[in-house]
């Protein structure tokens, strides 16, 4: 006999009700869909753009995901065009999109070639390519189909699905300033039982990078000039990322830690994640590391003289990429006032 709702056990009720909300949901991203009204390009207004990020969602594949991230990215002063790439199908949905591998490898070269023709187009534009989640994974997929002359500004992983002994040799010849990967311990239900269960963007069962970091064969966490592995940190707590898979979508987190990685953002906007600066010279020109993994800012040679700065105030510090000021390279330059 058939059972009715008012039957069921609790568990059932659950699941009864998961499914209603999924179903829901589809039915909202249709109309959203086919009503035109999710935007997957934001150019800047003026057209001056500083170069382009393209974003990758994850498994789902829907723009709107990424909404508090560009929102977070637009409000840091950011001025890069923004993409984001929907790469996966809806149908048949996304867990084809996990692990359909062939199928990714034709879409990461579909896309490296979209990149390439940009690149031909705008030679001094640079591509910074960000992927979360799933989208991590394709990322990298996508830098390994590169062309040979062809090179991203940096690519960006946020959280990837993609198994920690991946060979990134091949990707990260393919970057200016190399490979950015964020992880965090506390993801441990989609980046660690998820993939061991349904496995990694490569196909291997496994906890993914974005849950340990790129681990050599020792199991080690990779230590390489060109290959950046921050992990979470609690002061991060304050802009709305408690560690788990969707705190890295927070917008304030996206303005400021994501975005200086990036290119030049607005003055003050940059307050923590500084490893280490150096100073030089009258009026501040200088040399500086631009991200990593400690609260404080540490200045590792003598105050300019006649410099405001007060030691202990890092909210007294400005940090300007150096791809903002000349050409792409790993070093930036610092402000004080």
């Amino acid at each position: 006999m058939r059972m009715t709702i008012a039957k069921m056990t609790f568990l059932q009720k659950l699941i009864h009700d998961r499914i209603s909300r999924i179903a829901g949901a589809s039915v909202i991203c249709l109309v959203v869909v086919t009503t035109g009204c999710s935007t997957t390009h934001f150019p800047v207004a003026d057209g001056q753009a500083g170069g382009r990020v393209i974003l990758l969602p994850g498994i789902q594949s829907q723009a709107w995901y990424l909404k508090s991230t560009v929102e977070g990215l637009q409000s840091a002063g950011l001025r890069w065009d923004i993409e984001i790439i929907e790469w996966g199908s809806y149908f048949p949905g996304a867990f084809d999109n996990l692990m359909n591998l062939a199928r990714n490898e034709k879409r990461a070269a579909g896309i490296a070639r979209k990149i390439a023709s940009y690149r031909a187009d705008r030679p001094d534009e640079p591509v910074t390519l960000i992927g979360y989640s799933g989208g991590g994974g394709l990322a990298v997929l996508i830098a390994e189909a590169l062309p040979d002359d062809v090179r991203l500004d940096r690519m960006i992983l946020i959280a990837a699905a993609i198994s920690p002994r991946h060979d990134l040799s091949k990707s990260l010849s393919h970057t200016e300033r190399g490979i950015v990967n964020f992880y965090s311990e506390r993801d441990v239900f989609i980046l660690g039982a998820g993939t061991w269960l349904f496995g990694t963007i490569d196909r291997v069962h496994t906890k993914s990078a974005g849950l340990v970091g790129f681990r050599d064969a020792s199991d080690q966490l990779i230590e390489h000039d060109d290959i950046r592995q921050i992990g979470w940190r609690r002061d991060w707590q304050d802009y709305g990322h408690y560690g788990g898979h969707t705190s890295w979508l927070s917008g304030r987190w996206s303005q400021q830690v994501l975005a200086p990685l990036i290119g030049r953002v607005a003055r003050g906007v940059y307050r923590k994640g500084v490893e280490s600066l150096s100073v030089s010279g009258s009026g501040f020109s200088c040399s500086s590391g631009v991200a990593g993994t400690r609260n404080d800012v540490r200045l590792q040679s003598r105050r300019p003289r006649g410099a405001t700065l007060q030691s202990g105030h890092p909210r007294n510090i400005t940090i300007v990429p150096a791809d903002s000021v000349t050409r792409p390279g790993r070093r930036g330059c610092l402000r004080v006032g």
